[in-house]
């Protein structure tokens, strides 16, 4: 058996995450990650106290819209205007407490357009203490832990050259998985951020995400991130 949050649609929060328990299929193929995620959906569809209509967030997905909201697949205008995936721009932002002065900046990572050489090439820092984020001459706090990534995402997608066709499609679901997220082992997962997408379309807020400072604002007055009871109100 293992466990993986479900990203909800709620009326009276932006986002609501349930952690679902499911069978799990070992290996790495693509065949065995789609049979736990079905297993996934099905687990949900018994667990919830009301039917949801779900969309795995991945490249393992097996819909079109699921696997080009993926990291590795959606792409960013960093700020010197070149065009990467997602990951990168996320990666390439980390600002760490190494060497004085203001922290180091893998910023080269932004011309890498495989999202899994930029994990690659990240596995070294995972230990290394994370100071802020620095996108351009704007600089991210660690808090609330998501805010910089989901901004990111938000903006990714928002820039797509496709972004009102997606948003039309993201209306037919109202909770999203993404079976390679653990989080026992990380925080920011991009179905957590397409969920709060779709959230904030659907409030027609999206206008609301286009600097830092209104973003935050934005986040603060849901509470985004504070746990809630049981369950995190994200």
């Amino acid at each position: 058996m293992a466990s993986r949050p479900v990203f909800l649609l709620e009326e009276s929060a932006l986002v609501r995450e349930k952690l679902v328990k499911f069978e799990w299929h070992p290996g790495f193929s693509v065949a065995q990650k789609q049979r736990s995620i079905r297993a996934l959906h099905e687990a949900a569809a018994r667990d919830l106290s009301q039917p949801r209509r779900l969309l795995e967030v991945s490249t393992k997905g097996d819909t079109t819209l699921g696997t080009q909201l993926s990291a590795f697949r959606l792409q960013k205008t960093t700020p010197g205007g070149f065009r990467t995936c997602l990951e990168a721009a996320f990666q390439g932002s980390k600002v760490f407490q190494e060497g004085s002065g203001d922290g180091r900046q893998l910023s080269d990572l932004y011309w890498n357009r495989d999202g899994k050489d930029v994990k690659r090439i990240m596995r070294p820092w995972h230990d290394v203490t994370l100071k802020q984020f620095r996108f351009g001459d704007e600089v991210w706090p660690l808090e609330p832990k998501s805010a910089f990534y989901d901004w990111l995402y938000i903006r990714a997608l928002c820039e797509h050259d496709q972004s009102d066709q997606i948003r039309q499609e993201l209306i037919e679901y109202d909770a999203f998985t993404d079976i390679e997220f653990n989080p026992a082992r990380s925080f920011n997962c991009q179905a957590r951020s397409c969920a709060l997408f779709a959230a904030l379309d659907r409030r027609s807020a999206l206008g609301r995400t286009e600097t830092r400072d209104e973003f935050l604002e934005l986040l603060a007055q849901h509470h985004y991130g504070r746990a809630s009871g049981s369950l995190l109100a994200v």
